[in-house]
């Protein structure tokens, strides 16, 4: 029984092997009942070794800054050795396969926009499976949007030909314009605490924006911004800027690769609702003759958080009558690094508990709704471990989802205790401290609440 298995084991191997490992010189059959069954290699002895060639088609806004043709060189392959030289047909594919699916959405050149050497007509040689199938395309400056140029080869005669079908190959040239700017919003923390008639922003009233470029811009031009609505989709429950807050100006963008251009924010009185604004800006490319042109990709959405502050640190404590530690929860992300959330209620601040570098959470659960006086952080003050929180800000919620920024950046100091207090009526269940850890770590070792 066993010899009858290893027969049966080595028959398959083969079996297995064989269906690998195709010859392209072999001219038998290629459909044997139990050892063989698939495609005749010699039917599709055509090929382009490459069937996506992309060209980026340089831009600075609508103004082209590369040459008007291009020559591409695309490779043919064949699949076997020939016996004696045989041709092939190269032409422009109007009918190509991927036009209707992954190119439906670009424009196909044109015909008069592709040259050809010797009308398309290539030969292979009997010691060559490889020829370089040269492919100039003309009127790239014009070529605005994305462009695909289809090209198909065909087998053109006897020993390239399928015995059965003509097998055709394609490959696809796609040429996609591309702004040679690259635009960037620095990082961007603009706030604005209201305050009846004393609303103001919140430290500098200014972003900058990033103009990049691969090389110098030799040309005589400048960059800058402009105010566009249109660029705003409403997300959430985020908010268009008021009209009227931004002052702009233009950057002399000659001889330069890196430039950085400000927007300027003013009129902080025109906020008047908490909540979270966009200011939607777009990049604008200027010639030497001061023609405005706008820098494809170059959206510019400029976050504004305008915060009804209602909290604020102080020197003396919170008034009011401190909230047991039993009739609220605590939940912290990420985790402590040292310590453990329980230590932040045991009325410790000797303990080593350290909040993670970055940003961390605590969110505090007070079980109903409660008027909040004011919260007590507590740190372990250390002169061998020098690690405190930067800053926080407060949050406030009814429902534990949606918050409302109830304060602006608190500055912590490094001392034991952290007072802050409620400058205005605060009725929430949930609050929650942002943390911001710029040390290794944060020292964080007790919280309190108080009614």
């Amino acid at each position: 029984m066993k010899r009858y298995i290893y027969i049966i084991a080595l028959a398959f191997a083969a079996t297995t092997f064989t269906s690998c490992s195709h010859d392209y010189n072999y001219d038998g059959e290629y459909d044997i009942p139990g050892y063989f069954h698939g495609s005749d290699p010699r039917n599709n002895l055509v090929h382009f070794s490459t069937n996506v060639v992309k060209y980026d088609n340089p831009f600075s806004a609508d103004i082209p800054l590369g040459q008007d043709s291009h020559a591409f060189t695309l490779k043919a392959n064949i699949s076997r050795a020939l016996t004696k030289a045989a041709k092939v047909q190269i032409a422009l594919a109007a009918d190509a396969p991927l036009l209707s699916t992954t190119y439906n959405d670009y424009q196909v050149i044109s015909a008069n926009q592709v040259v050809l050497p010797n009308n398309g007509a290539f030969e292979f040689n009997t010691e060559t499976t490889q020829i370089d199938i040269p492919v100039t395309i003309n009127g790239l400056t014009k070529m605005n949007k994305p462009t695909v140029v289809p090209i198909r080869i065909t087998p053109a005669d006897g020993e390239l030909g399928s015995p059965q079908t003509v097998k055709e190959d394609y490959a696809y040239i796609v040429i996609t314009p591309k702004d040679v700017w690259e635009v960037y919003l620095d990082e961007a923390d603009l706030s604005v605490k209201l305050d009846g008639s004393n609303t103001s922003y919140v430290g500098t009233p200014s972003v900058t924006v990033l103009f990049t470029t691969d090389s110098l811009m030799t040309a005589d031009c400048e960059v800058g911004l402009e105010r566009d609505n249109s660029l705003f989709q409403n997300e959430g429950n985020k908010k268009l800027a008021p009209e009227g807050i931004e002052v702009t100006s233009k950057v002399n963008a000659k001889n330069q690769q890196d430039i950085q251009a400000t927007v300027q924010l003013q009129h902080p009185e025109k906020f008047t609702a908490s909540g979270e604004y966009v200011l939607p800006m777009r990049a604008v490319y200027y010639d030497k003759d001061g023609n405005k042109h706008y820098i494809a990709n170059g959206k510019v959405l400029i976050p504004i958080n305008v915060i009804d502050a209602r909290f604020a640190l102080s020197s003396s404590e919170p008034s009011g009558t401190e909230i047991s530690s039993s009739d609220f929860t605590l939940t912290l992300s990420p985790q402590l690094r040292y310590g453990s959330i329980e230590d932040l209620t045991d009325g410790n601040t000797e303990d080593y508990d350290y909040l993670a570098q970055g940003v961390s959470n605590l969110t505090i659960d007070l079980k109903q709704t409660e008027n909040v006086k004011g919260i007590k952080l507590g740190m372990f003050i250390s002169s061998m471990y020098n690690y405190y929180p930067e800053y926080v800000k407060v949050y406030g919620s009814t429902d534990g989802t949606n918050w409302t920024p109830m304060s602006d950046k608190l500055n912590l100091n490094q001392v034991t205790w952290n007072n802050i207090n409620a400058t205005k009526t605060v009725n929430v269940r949930y609050l929650k401290i942002e943390f911001h850890v710029s040390d290794a770590f944060g020292s964080l070792t007790e919280v309190k609440v108080f009614k």
